[in-house]
């Protein structure tokens, strides 16, 4: 992967959630001026500020280098499945856990509701 793959990397990931270099650097506490720079100079970012990036972003750093969705090559998930995933890629961490939480809450609603039909 080449420097340019990176930026080509971040600016796809930030075009994907709809975010700004403002609020990725407020996301991942990083300062301003460290990712202007870094995407104005092309300084290839330390693997510190590429961690903070793709927390920021949550994703993993394998995430972060893979460029075609893991999950849409897969045959054991449906069209729904997938789009789900999708979404929840370009959720912030924190929001991330408050899907996550809907949907268990979801789920265990489901199943009680389903025991109560029986």
């Amino acid at each position: 992967m080449t420097a340019d793959d990176i930026y080509k990397r971040i600016k796809d990931l930030l075009a994907e959630r709809h975010w700004s270099l403002y609020k990725l650097a407020d996301v991942c506490n990083l300062p301003r001026s460290s990712l202007y720079n870094m995407m104005e100079r092309n300084n290839i970012p330390s693997l510190p500020t590429l961690e903070a990036i793709c927390t920021g972003m949550g994703i993993t750093l394998s995430d972060f280098f893979i460029f075609v969705s893991p999950v849409q090559n897969t045959n054991f998930l449906t069209e729904d499945e997938v789009k789900i995933i999708d979404v929840y890629r370009t959720l912030p961490r924190k929001h991330q856990e408050i899907l996550e939480a809907y949907a268990r809450g979801l789920s265990d609603a489901t199943k009680i509701s389903s025991k109560k039909q029986k």
